[in-house]
């Protein structure tokens, strides 16, 4: 994942219970759009928890070349 900040345009956080009372998933997706270039880039972090503990976590990130807004 990129450290640095960009303009972030978006930031949405969900958290599901998991059938089976197995954990919890935690979906964070970031949406920002570096100054530099045209792209946005989507981050999106999953992670999974059970009884208050991280047991697992996937990051993946896509980049989508679109129209900079002025």
């Amino acid at each position: 994942m990129d450290s640095r900040i960009h303009n972030v345009k978006e930031v949405s956080i969900t958290s599901t219970k998991l059938p089976g009372g197995i954990g919890i998933s935690t979906n964070i997706k970031v949406r920002s759009q570096p100054t530099y270039i045209k792209d946005i880039i989507e981050e999106e972090i999953v992670l999974f928890s059970f009884d208050g503990k991280l047991i697992n976590f996937n990051i993946e990130k896509s980049i989508t070349n679109q129209k900079k807004d002025k």
